[in-house]
C-alpha cells in the first residue's frame, strides 16, 4: 500500500519537472542568441529646489581705526559702503541658510586728535596729532534664518551668522609739541603697528522681504557685524591694547531663486 502511494507520488514529482524544463526551454527559445539582461536605468539625483543666490549693498556706520592707543579723537565712527554677495538653501516656509563674502575697498583714515608725549626735559605733555590709517578687511558668514511667515508677499525674518575675517591695518603718526615742533624721538612716535589680523567675526541680523516675482525678493535690512579686534600701540609706553572694529548697516538687496520654484 504505503510503495503505491510512494511511486504516485514520485511520478506526480516527475511530471511537475518536466513542466518546468519545458517552459523554461521554451522562454530560452524566445530570447535572442546571446542578449543579456537588460540594463538598469539610473534615476537622476534630486539635489532639491531650494538653492538661491543673493545681492546686497549696505551703508555702514562703522567704528573708527584706532591703531594708537593714547589718541584722544572726536569722530569716533565712520561711514563707508559695502557690499555681499552669497549663496544659500532654503530649507522650508521657516528656515534657509546661506553663505556670504563682505567685500570693502580699501580705505585711509585721517584723524587728529590728542596724546601723551614726551618733551625735550622729559616731561609728559599733551601733543596734537594728526593719525594717517589705512585698513583692507574680507569677511566670509555662514548665515541662518527663521521666517516669520509672508503677509501678501512682505516676509519678516530675523538670523545670525558666525565666520571668519582678515584685517590689514597700518598707520603713520605726526605728533606736535604744544608749543610747535616734534617731540624728541624718545619713543617710535611716528609709526604704529602694521599687522595682517585673522579674527572670529559674527552678525546679528533682522529684516523683511517683499515679493517681486514667483522666485524673486528684495530685502531690507538691518545688520549689526562685529569683524574680531586689533591692536593698538602705545608710543609713550610702548604697551598693545585690543580694540575692537564692528558696524551697524542698513542693507538692501535682491534673493533670487535658481530653480524658479518660489521664495
Amino acid at each position: 500500500m504505503l510503495s503505491r502511494a510512494f511511486q504516485a507520488y514520485a511520478a506526480a514529482l516527475t511530471a511537475m519537472a518536466a513542466i518546468g524544463l519545458a517552459a523554461h526551454g521554451a522562454q530560452a527559445a524566445d530570447m535572442p542568441f546571446g542578449s543579456a539582461a537588460p540594463p538598469l536605468v539610473q534615476q537622476p539625483v534630486d539635489l532639491g529646489t531650494g538653492w538661491y543666490l543673493r545681492g546686497d549693498i549696505g551703508y555702514v556706520n562703522e567704528r573708527a581705526i584706532a591703531l594708537n592707543a593714547d589718541l584722544s579723537a572726536s569722530s569716533r565712527r565712520r561711514s563707508l559702503y559695502d557690499l555681499t554677495f552669497g549663496f544659500g538653501y532654503k530649507f522650508n516656509n521657516w528656515l534657509r541658510a546661506d553663505v556670504t563674502y563682505d567685500w570693502r575697498n580699501a580705505s585711509r583714515v585721517n584723524t587728529t586728535g590728542t596724546a601723551p608725549c614726551v618733551d625735550a626735559l622729559g616731561a609728559t605733555v599733551a601733543c596734537s596729532v594728526m593719525a594717517n590709517t589705512s585698513l583692507k578687511q574680507h569677511v566670509v558668514l555662514a548665515n541662518g534664518y527663521i521666517d516669520l511667515g509672508n503677509w501678501s508677499g512682505i516676509a519678516p525674518y530675523v538670523g545670525a551668522g558666525v565666520g571668519v575675517s582678515t584685517l590689514r591695518l597700518g598707520g603713520v603718526n605726526a605728533y606736535t609739541l604744544p608749543g610747535g615742533g616734534a617731540p624728541p624721538a624718545i619713543f617710535d612716535y611716528a609709526h604704529v603697528l602694521t599687522k595682517r589680523y585673522y579674527n572670529v567675526a559674527y552678525a546679528l541680523m533682522a529684516g523683511v522681504a517683499y515679493d517681486i516675482s514667483p522666485n524673486a525678493k528684495v530685502d531690507l535690512g538691518y545688520r549689526y557685524l562685529n569683524v574680531g579686534s586689533y591692536g593698538a600701540l602705545s608710543p609713550t609706553t610702548g604697551k598693545v591694547t585690543k580694540k575692537e572694529l564692528d558696524s551697524h548697516e542698513v542693507r538692501l538687496g535682491v534673493r533670487y531663486m535658481i530653480d524658479g520654484n518660489g521664495l
